[in-house]
Protein backbone atom coordinates (compact mmCIF):
# COMPACT_ATOMS: atom_id res chain seq x y z
CA UNK A 1 0.00 0.00 0.00
CA UNK A 2 1.54 2.96 -1.17
CA UNK A 3 0.67 6.41 -2.82
CA UNK A 4 2.30 5.35 -6.01
CA UNK A 5 1.95 2.20 -8.15
CA UNK A 6 4.01 0.77 -10.99
CA UNK A 7 1.86 1.02 -14.69
CA UNK A 8 4.83 -0.81 -16.46
CA UNK A 9 8.29 -0.11 -17.22
CA UNK A 10 9.26 3.69 -16.25
CA UNK A 11 5.57 4.24 -15.66
CA UNK A 12 4.02 5.17 -12.34
CA UNK A 13 0.31 6.18 -11.28
CA UNK A 14 -0.71 8.03 -8.45
CA UNK A 15 -3.43 6.47 -6.62
CA UNK A 16 -6.17 7.64 -5.04
CA UNK A 17 -6.17 8.43 -0.39
CA UNK A 18 -9.15 5.91 -0.45
CA UNK A 19 -7.41 3.09 -1.81
CA UNK A 20 -4.26 3.82 -0.42
CA UNK A 21 -5.86 4.11 3.22
CA UNK A 22 -8.79 1.59 2.77
CA UNK A 23 -6.61 -0.91 4.52
CA UNK A 24 -5.56 0.75 7.52
CA UNK A 25 -8.27 -0.48 9.49
CA UNK A 26 -8.57 -3.81 8.59
CA UNK A 27 -7.46 -6.62 10.95
CA UNK A 28 -4.99 -8.14 7.77
CA UNK A 29 -2.40 -9.26 10.77
CA UNK A 30 -4.71 -10.95 13.11
CA UNK A 31 -6.78 -12.76 9.68
CA UNK A 32 -3.56 -13.67 9.07
CA UNK A 33 -2.31 -15.48 12.23
CA UNK A 34 -6.06 -17.41 11.89
CA UNK A 35 -5.39 -17.95 8.41
CA UNK A 36 -1.44 -19.50 9.14
CA UNK A 37 -2.49 -23.01 10.30
CA UNK A 38 0.54 -22.38 13.01
CA UNK A 39 0.40 -22.46 16.43
CA UNK A 40 0.37 -19.63 18.35
CA UNK A 41 -1.13 -17.24 21.24
CA UNK A 42 -1.12 -13.41 21.79
CA UNK A 43 1.28 -12.21 24.69
CA UNK A 44 2.33 -9.49 26.81
CA UNK A 45 0.12 -6.15 26.05
CA UNK A 46 -1.44 -7.87 22.99
CA UNK A 47 -2.30 -10.18 26.09
CA UNK A 48 -3.33 -7.79 28.36
CA UNK A 49 -5.55 -5.96 25.32
CA UNK A 50 -7.69 -9.30 25.01
CA UNK A 51 -7.95 -10.12 28.74
CA UNK A 52 -9.16 -6.49 29.46
CA UNK A 53 -11.58 -7.02 27.46
CA UNK A 54 -9.94 -4.18 25.18
CA UNK A 55 -10.94 -1.55 27.72
CA UNK A 56 -6.63 -0.97 27.02
CA UNK A 57 -5.83 -0.69 24.00
CA UNK A 58 -1.80 -0.64 22.92
CA UNK A 59 -2.37 0.31 19.49
CA UNK A 60 -3.88 2.97 16.69
CA UNK A 61 -4.35 2.93 13.32
CA UNK A 62 -0.77 4.32 12.58
CA UNK A 63 0.61 1.51 15.44
CA UNK A 64 -0.88 -1.71 15.67
CA UNK A 65 1.53 -4.38 17.32
CA UNK A 66 0.66 -8.17 17.47
CA UNK A 67 2.69 -9.76 20.34
CA UNK A 68 2.44 -13.65 19.83
CA UNK A 69 3.90 -16.52 21.10
CA UNK A 70 4.95 -19.46 18.57
CA UNK A 71 6.81 -22.89 18.66
CA UNK A 72 10.58 -22.34 18.13
CA UNK A 73 10.21 -25.36 15.53
CA UNK A 74 7.96 -23.21 13.46
CA UNK A 75 10.07 -19.98 13.34
CA UNK A 76 11.41 -20.88 9.60
CA UNK A 77 7.54 -21.65 9.03
CA UNK A 78 6.18 -18.11 10.37
CA UNK A 79 8.73 -16.07 8.94
CA UNK A 80 7.50 -17.91 5.16
CA UNK A 81 4.40 -17.45 5.66
CA UNK A 82 4.38 -13.80 6.83
CA UNK A 83 6.71 -12.90 4.42
CA UNK A 84 3.88 -14.59 1.69
CA UNK A 85 1.01 -12.56 3.28
CA UNK A 86 3.47 -9.30 3.32
CA UNK A 87 3.11 -9.22 6.58
CA UNK A 88 5.70 -7.08 8.52
CA UNK A 89 6.87 -9.24 11.46
CA UNK A 90 10.20 -8.77 13.73
CA UNK A 91 11.74 -11.03 16.03
CA UNK A 92 12.67 -8.41 18.83
CA UNK A 93 10.36 -5.65 19.62
CA UNK A 94 11.02 -3.00 17.08
CA UNK A 95 11.68 0.68 17.93
CA UNK A 96 10.55 2.88 14.91
CA UNK A 97 7.48 1.01 13.09
CA UNK A 98 4.19 2.15 12.25
CA UNK A 99 1.00 0.07 10.66
CA UNK A 100 0.40 -3.32 11.78
CA UNK A 101 2.89 -5.67 12.47
CA UNK A 102 3.26 -9.06 14.30
CA UNK A 103 6.35 -9.61 17.29
CA UNK A 104 7.13 -13.43 17.33
CA UNK A 105 8.34 -14.79 20.45
CA UNK A 106 10.32 -18.00 19.71
CA UNK A 107 9.58 -20.71 22.89
CA UNK A 108 9.74 -24.22 23.71
CA UNK A 109 6.23 -24.30 25.23
CA UNK A 110 3.09 -22.69 24.52
CA UNK A 111 -0.01 -22.37 26.65
CA UNK A 112 -2.78 -21.58 25.54
CA UNK A 113 -6.37 -20.41 26.94
CA UNK A 114 -9.28 -18.86 24.73
CA UNK A 115 -10.60 -15.45 25.65
CA UNK A 116 -13.31 -13.48 23.37
CA UNK A 117 -12.23 -16.09 20.83
CA UNK A 118 -8.76 -15.37 20.54
CA UNK A 119 -5.87 -17.93 21.54
CA UNK A 120 -4.38 -16.08 24.01
CA UNK A 121 -1.54 -16.86 26.82
CA UNK A 122 -3.65 -18.24 30.82
CA UNK A 123 -4.88 -14.77 32.65
CA UNK A 124 -2.31 -15.62 35.24
CA UNK A 125 0.48 -15.00 32.59
CA UNK A 126 -0.58 -11.94 31.54
CA UNK A 127 -1.14 -10.66 35.08
CA UNK A 128 1.91 -11.54 35.89
CA UNK A 129 3.22 -9.14 32.74
CA UNK A 130 1.07 -6.65 34.03
CA UNK A 131 2.15 -6.54 37.34
CA UNK A 132 6.01 -6.29 36.20
CA UNK A 133 4.79 -3.55 34.18
CA UNK A 134 2.06 -2.13 36.31
CA UNK A 135 3.18 1.61 35.33
CA UNK A 136 1.30 1.14 31.81
CA UNK A 137 -1.01 -1.85 32.71
CA UNK A 138 -2.58 -1.20 36.24
CA UNK A 139 -5.85 -0.50 35.10
CA UNK A 140 -5.96 -3.73 33.18
CA UNK A 141 -4.80 -5.04 37.01
CA UNK A 142 -7.78 -3.20 38.23
CA UNK A 143 -10.41 -4.04 35.63
CA UNK A 144 -9.00 -7.84 35.59
CA UNK A 145 -9.35 -7.80 39.48
CA UNK A 146 -12.59 -6.28 39.57
CA UNK A 147 -14.11 -9.15 36.28
CA UNK A 148 -12.17 -12.01 37.64
CA UNK A 149 -12.57 -11.55 41.74
CA UNK A 150 -8.60 -11.72 41.65
CA UNK A 151 -6.41 -9.74 44.25
CA UNK A 152 -3.76 -7.89 42.33
CA UNK A 153 -1.44 -4.68 43.02
CA UNK A 154 -3.82 -2.51 41.42
CA UNK A 155 -5.04 0.83 43.06
CA UNK A 156 -8.25 1.38 45.15
CA UNK A 157 -8.75 4.54 42.78
CA UNK A 158 -8.58 2.06 39.39
CA UNK A 159 -10.19 -0.47 41.19
CA UNK A 160 -13.34 2.07 41.72
CA UNK A 161 -13.14 3.12 38.25
CA UNK A 162 -12.76 0.26 36.43
CA UNK A 163 -16.24 -1.20 37.94
CA UNK A 164 -18.21 1.49 36.75
CA UNK A 165 -16.80 -0.27 33.22
CA UNK A 166 -18.32 -3.34 34.44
Amino acid sequence: NGWVKRAGRGVYICVSPEKCVSGFFEPHVEKALQESGLTYCFTGATAAEIWGDETYIQRSWEYHPALVKIFRRDLKRWKQFLNSRQVVFFTAFPSNVVGGFVVLKAVDSVEIDFHNKKPVEPLEQTIGFCEANKDSFEYVLAYISNKYKIKTSASKELLIKTREAL
